[in-house]
């Protein structure tokens, strides 16, 4: 009994039978079929056979094919209703998945490497590599295989192309039948009467920058597709690809050196089908980001150590932001703004039902990506923001605006032999993430209208060398740019005036932030306190001067390693959620409630916020969202562009966004009046039409914008002035007071 009888054919039949019925229904028998099988399902079956399959991949997947044959013939023999309609195919091949699942972390690593470790050692081995499609060649036809007749015996044999040589089929040296008397022939005639053409497809796959080191280039990797893989993925999307890796020869030519490289003969193509949810997050982190919650948005007073507890879900949301470029000291607005990008808010497109779900259509309806352009005066740190972001991003791609093309930044036509075929540009590669375009400004006029559709439709149309097709661009726009002639910011001019930046195209941005450089003496002794503590080797938190004015009002520096959130007791020490839960109490004193966020846990957090939650707008923020957009509708001196229909729809996804920063199900009256608060600094038309800026010190200035030492307490003042401007429109009454839980204890904090 052979390795396909014994081990292969009961495996299928026991883990793959729904799919092989679904194969027998099929009329078309002469079409390529794949059926997904799991090295993981093999390795419990036989530990040996899936070491041999990944060791040995091209010896073997010929006995997998074969298998799948006769495990349709064996269900056939079954008693299955109407039998006489089913039939075998004879075109059906293995697709492997799950290589790395069964493996331990060291053997996964050689299985799964990245793009730019492929190399000659992995020569015929089965790998498993993840990357971006950049490029997508036409699909062809293919002679897979010939059928030839030995002119001695008549024996009839199948040579298959070998890809490796540039397609081209190899002839025995002798008849390869099987006979008794071997037969020596060494004359073959082709039956060209049977024809045995595939689809063949070649496209370059690049690895992600989460994988590069710094002055390291994204390797690409060309990776042949087969059968019924070809044209199963497009140019921009995310992908993991299953495959040997082959030799491919170049062409020779006498007295030159052949060249060799190399490329993958996929098995399976597995389609990113959401690239928000690649990051995946640990249970025990999960649990810890749900008790940080817990606790933190308790209404319930607790006695701990004579002191009452109340909750202090904005300190803890502070905390979060603290650990966000921790470098820069204050600029809480731009934090905010940051990470209500990072999260987004919850798409809805024509054929999705409600808010709830992916909303990953391609018909119409409203984007869930924010987009923030962030102007300053030079030195402010806006470059050190957007290095950020592509850091925490699941993809992020940086461009310059001053050497980016229409073509670079969504995609352009390559000359690919005799055809030609798309190479994707920043937009496309950031589909799911984060595109961040330093000198935003600077891009060329005529260069701007690709932006227009690819920012609000979150799409591309390409109409290029013959090529008419629609990429997707489901990416946030993270721009940055000084005023107008790279000069500083004047207060004397509304800040619409001093952007080069055209109406329709500043309408699209959510939020619009201005850095400046006021040189504030107390505000530059904080900084300068804050750079100084970053390089001083011996730390003294009991000695500074400006408590909660940098870093989330603790001056804690985030570590870079993934930490779990804590609090402190009374005594300074660290209780860790690994104490019992009553101990994990926020204490509300003049050091702000402590906690250590490094990259790797805000990596997780955006993740788990965004695949966990999808909050529902409550009539109370509705209210208050509706009432402000026609405040400023009715504004006077109003800039067009900034007060169209878009207004609203910007609001809706801030408001959405931060109630999945605070972890909520719904969209309360806090996330509204943050959302408010984030739009009205965003004015380009001239002042604030609530007045922030003079009373409570937030408004389009935001380089000294510090991080309060108790933003429960301060918040109320916010949400006062905001119903209060909301209450003077007369929309429905406005929203009722004392909408949130906590007020009633504004007055224990002390």
């Amino acid at each position: 009994m052979t390795v396909t009888d014994q081990i292969f054919v009961p495996l299928i039949l026991k883990h793959c039978e729904a799919a092989l019925l679904q194969l027998l229904q099929h009329a078309d028998v002469d079409k390529q079929y794949g059926i997904p099988i799991s090295v993981s399902q093999l390795a419990a079956f036989d530990h040996g056979a899936a070491d041999m399959v990944i060791s040995n991949p091209r010896a073997l997947l010929p006995f997998l094919d074969a298998a799948l044959v006769k495990a349709q013939t064996a269900l056939l023999q079954k008693a299955i209703p109407n039998r006489h309609l089913l039939t075998v195919k004879e075109n059906v091949h293995a697709r492997l998945t799950g290589i790395s699942l069964f493996l331990d972390k060291a053997a996964s690593l050689q299985v799964s490497p990245a793009i730019g470790d492929v190399s000659a050692a992995h020569i015929d081995k089965l790998l498993t590599i993840r990357g971006t499609i950049v490029r997508a060649g036409t699909v062809k036809l293919l002679e897979a295989r010939r059928l030839y007749e030995c002119a001695r015996c008549k024996h009839r044999f199948v040579v298959a192309a070998d890809l490796e040589q540039g397609a081209t089929v190899q002839l025995p040296n002798v008849c390869p039948s099987q006979k008794d008397n071997p037969c020596k022939g060494t004359s073959f005639r082709h039956c060209e009467e049977v024809s045995l053409y595939t689809n063949y497809q070649e496209i370059q796959v690049q690895e992600g920058r989460q994988c590069l080191t710094v002055g390291s280039t994204p390797r690409t990797l060309t990776v042949v597709l087969q059968d019924e893989l070809a044209d199963s993925c497009h140019v921009g999307e995310a992908v993991e690809v299953s495959g040997v890796v082959i030799k491919q020869w170049g062409p020779t030519y006498p007295g030159m050196r052949c060249h060799v490289g190399l490329a993958l003969q996929a098995t399976a193509v597995n389609v990113a089908e959401d690239r928000r949810t690649s990051l995946e997050v640990t249970p025990e982190a999960a649990h810890a980001f749900k008790l940080f919650w817990e606790i933190h948005s308790s209404k319930t007073n607790i006695q701990h150590n004579r002191n009452t507890h109340i909750a202090t879900p904005l300190a803890a949301r502070d905390a979060i932001l603290a650990g966000f470029c921790p470098q820069l000291c204050g600029l809480f607005s731009v934090k905010l703004a940051s990470m209500l990008m990072l999260i987004g808010g919850l798409p809805k497109r024509s054929g999705s039902e409600g808010g709830g779900g992916d909303g990953r259509g391609t018909g119409g309806g409203t984007r869930g990506e924010i987009h923030f352009l962030l102007v300053g005066d030079p030195g402010t740190g806006k470059s050190q923001i957007q290095r950020y972001v592509s850091r925490l991003a699941p993809r992020a791609v940086l461009a310059s605006g001053k050497s980016s093309s229409a073509a670079g930044l969504t995609a352009a036509a390559i000359k690919d032999g005799p055809n030609w075929t798309l190479e994707a540009g920043a937009l496309v590669l950031a589909d799911g993430g984060v595109c961040c375009i330093d000198e935003f400004d600077s891009v060329r006029e005529a260069d701007r209208a690709a932006l227009h559709e690819a920012m609000e439709q979150q799409t591309c149309s390409v109409a290029k060398a013959g090529l008419v097709t629609t990429l997707h661009t489901r990416a946030s726009v993270f721009g940055t740019c000084n005023p107008r002639g790279h000069k500083r910011y004047s207060p004397r001019r509304p800040l619409s005036e001093q952007l080069d930046i055209s109406g329709p195209l500043l309408s699209r941005f959510d939020i619009v932030l201005l850095l400046l450089d006021d040189m504030n003496p107390v505000w530059d002794e904080a900084v300068a306190d804050h750079i100084l503590e970053a390089h001083s080797s011996h730390r003294n938190s009991s000695n500074k001067k400006h408590t909660g004015a940098c870093a989330g009002g603790n001056g804690t520096t985030p570590s870079s390693t993934t930490m779990i959130p804590f609090t402190r007791n009374h005594s300074g020490n660290t209780i860790t959620n690994e104490n019992q839960d009553h101990q994990l109490l926020p204490y509300y004193n003049n050091k702000s409630i402590s906690a250590t966020w490094g990259v790797e846990s805000l990596r997780q957090y955006i993740a788990w916020v965004k695949s966990t939650f999808h909050p529902t707008m409550t009539q109370s923020a509705e209210q208050v969202l509706s009432g402000y957009y026609q405040l400023r509708r009715g504004a006077a001196g109003r800039h067009a562009a900034r007060t169209t229909l878009r207004l609203l729809e910007s609001l809706v996804r801030l408001a959405q966004a931060h109630a999945r920063l605070m972890a909520k199900e719904s969209i309360e009256v806090v996330d509204a009046v943050m959302a408010v608060v984030l739009v009205d600094s965003s004015v380009v038309d001239g002042e604030s039409v609530l007045g922030l800026s003079a009373e409570l010190g937030v408004g389009i200035a935001a380089a000294g914008d510090h991080f309060h030492a108790r933003p429960d307490e301060a918040y109320l003042k916010l949400e006062e002035a905001v119903l209060s401007a909301v209450r003077s429109c007369g929309v429905g009454g406005g929203p009722p007071t004392g909408l949130l839980g906590w007020q009633e204890g504004a007055q224990d904090w002390d």
